[in-house]
Parts: C-alpha cells; structure tokens; sequence
C-alpha cells in the first residue's frame, strides 16, 4: 500500500509531548493516512481487541507508556503493568487479528544503562543492563516485542535517546535549563543556573527528527526484517555545563552554575550516547536540524510559557510582532506551511491543517503593523496582559 493511499495507523500515547508532534509530522510526511486513536486502556485486553478488529489498522505507532523515570519509581507496579503487559496485550492483538499490520515500538536507550559505562557509543549490539524501574519495564517490553516477531509479528523496535521540544516537561534537561535561561533573561530568577550534575553527557535529538525516524520506520525505503531493533539517536554527546552555556550564549546573558546534589539525574546514568548508523542504513533518517536551532526553539517555548509573549500590552497584534522578534524567530516571507511551523514550534502548538488558512491571514496582518511599528522602540519590559498557566 502506498504511503498516501488512506494508511490506517493506530497511534496509543497520542496526547503525550511526543504524541503532538508525530500527529503533525504524519500530516506533513502521509497526508494520506487515517489516523486511528481511542481513550482505551492497553491493558484491557478484551478492548483492545474489539478495537483492533473494528478499524483493522495497517500499523501500529505504540508510544504509550509511564516514561518519567520518577513516577515509574514512586509507583513501579503501575510502569510494569503499562510499559510491559500494555505492550504485550497489544502486540499480541496484532499479531492474531492484524497479522499484516507493521508494530513499531518505540523504546528507550535507557534500557542499556551500566552498558554506557564503557564511554563509547552503543550500537544495537550492547548488552541491555537497565538501572532503574522505568527502564527495566521498558527492557522487559522490548525483549517481548523481539520475542514476538520471531513468531510472526512485524515488530520494530526503536531505541530513542534524550528527546528535546516544545511542550516538554521541564523533568526533561534542555526544557529544565531552558527555564531557568528564560527565568534569567526575563529577571524572574537570580543569574545562577542551578543543576545536579554539570558533566553528565546526554545524546540529544530534536523531537521533531526523532519523529521522522518513527514515520520512515512505518513506511521504510525497503522491507525490515521482523524485531528490527534501531537507535534513534544524534550520535553526539552534550554535556549539563555545554548546554547552559549554549542555551545563555543564544540567550545573550551571563550566569553561574551552582550544583545540588539532590538533583542528581533519576536515570542515575552519568552519560548517555549512541551510534545511529543502523537507522541511517535502514531508514535512510539522520538528524537534520541543527542544535542551534533546537536550542532556539526550546527556549523560544520557555520564553513564552513563563512572560505570556513578554505581555507587551499596547496592542496584542504589536506585542505577538514584537514577541517573535525578540525570540529570534524570523517573519519569513513566504506564506507556505514551514513559516507555520516554526511559529507553532516557538509558542508550543501544533496546528492542525486545517487552521492553516487562518493562520496565514494573521501572519498577513501582523506584516501590515509590523511595516507600521518597526521603528517604534518598546522598552525591554512592559506590564504583562494576560499570563500563560501551562
């Protein structure tokens, strides 16, 4: 089946940070597909049946899961019974009534865990030693979908390293520095960037490529063989201290790093990188979008969660112009859907096609006030309109 002729795709963790912006990537990538969600319960079984048999999916994009490594260890019966026998339920309905449907799992590289004690990049090879709840369900899930594929089911499983965004929980690294640069910048906190551990490594992805690499997983350039296992990751590793200064030099502000011990990683992993040769090899996917740029957008997504678009109050038209100058986000000037997304990135949303119309009127006339204002000086601070409560 063609990737545009009306794929059926069940996607279950929809709602969630990464959830977002599949659904928009989808859009754009198989504006053909059917996307199929629905409120159930993975674990219950008898529902997951009698959905799958109704709207017989071709594929199966399983993100659901408890992924915060925190709640998994305050409340570890609940990430085992989600993360592994929600899978399980799942992937043994597909592989009894939708025998032809592709499952991609996606995992995480945390389920390597003492493995990345060796310093060097994991490849799909490294032996799975997971340290902590969160990563022992999805360990566990992850062997469960290979031992599924052996016996029919055509599952996939990717391995996702530290994933980076818009809409993200600041429990996330970039998002949590990214607040205080915000803060910072915004006078809200004093200049000192508070961490637990400044040299800890991360091997970070923009979300938004971590989301390809999921879609071209779906429909991959040639047939992947059944319990294919990839890592999505950038291949680069950043360390805590890197990446506050990267996130301050964008900022253009200057601040200290103090360290507390009681925010050590929940991971308890003090580097994390992998090697992503196999998914360049097998999906033809690598990272495309630039560090500077998703610093930018993250903080961007900061900037306007904790100042409201700087609240410039003169006219709420002026102050969204004003607002995405300030950010650093440009008023480009073709009116095509790349202009809509890096505005719907910068302020967090993911807009629907749909709206895209409405959209591209506005942008017309914020250039109309913005030829109007442009020589007009507004000081840095103004009183705030209204307050953006996440």
């Amino acid at each position: 089946m063609a990737p545009d002729m009306g794929l059926r795709i069940l996607l279950t963790g929809g709602q969630g940070f990464v959830g977002q912006h599949l659904k928009a990537r989808l859009q754009d990538r198989l504006p053909g597909h059917v996307l199929l969600e629905d409120p159930m319960d993975i674990r219950d079984r008898a529902a997951v049946e009698r959905f799958v048999r109704s709207e017989k999916p071709d594929a199966c994009l399983h993100l659901a899961a408890v992924s915060s490594v925190a709640r998994a260890e305050a409340g570890t019966d609940d990430a085992w019974t989600v993360n592994l026998d929600g899978t399980l339920v799942l992937a043994e309905t597909f592989e009894i009534y939708a025998p032809q449907a592709s499952f991609v799992f996606v995992s995480t590289a945390e389920i390597y865990g003492a493995s990345f004690s060796s310093g060097q990049p994991l490849d799909e090879t490294a032996v799975i030693a997971p340290v902590n709840a969160y990563a022992s369900s999805k360990a566990a899930a992850d062997l469960a979908i290979g031992n599924l594929s052996q016996e029919g089911l055509h599952g996939v499983r990717l391995r996702s390293f530290t994933q980076a965004g818009t809409a993200q929980d600041k429990e996330a690294i970039l998002p949590f520095l990214a607040a205080q640069v915000a803060r910072i910048e915004a006078g809200q906190q004093a200049p000192v960037i508070t961490v637990g551990q400044p040299d800890a490594g991360f091997d970070v992805t923009d979300v938004r490529d971590a989301c390809d690499a999921y879609i071209s997983a779906l429909v991959p350039p040639r047939s992947l063989p059944n319990g294919t296992v990839l890592n999505i990751c950038s291949g680069v590793t950043r360390t805590v201290r890197s990446m506050a200064e990267d996130l301050l030099d964008v900022a253009g502000v200057s601040a200290t790093l103090r360290v507390d011990p009681a925010l050590a990683l929940p991971s308890g992993l003090a580097s994390m990188q992998g090697n992503p040769a196999a998914a360049h090899e097998a999906l033809g996917w690598s990272t495309r979008i630039p560090w500077s740029e998703t610093l930018v957008t993250v903080l961007n997504d900061w900037r306007y969660r904790i100042t409201a678009c700087y609240g410039l109050k003169p006219c709420g038209v002026i102050g969204n112009y004003h607002f995405l100058r300030k950010t650093g986000v440009r008023m480009m000037t073709d009116p095509h859907d790349t202009e809509i997304a890096v505005l719907a990135t910068a302020n967090g949303l993911v807009i629907p096609v749909e709206f895209h119309a409405g959209v591209r009127n506005n942008l017309d006339l914020l250039r109309s006030y913005g030829a109007l204002i442009e020589g007009l000086e507004l000081p840095d601070r103004l009183e705030p309109a209204f307050r953006y409560e996440p």
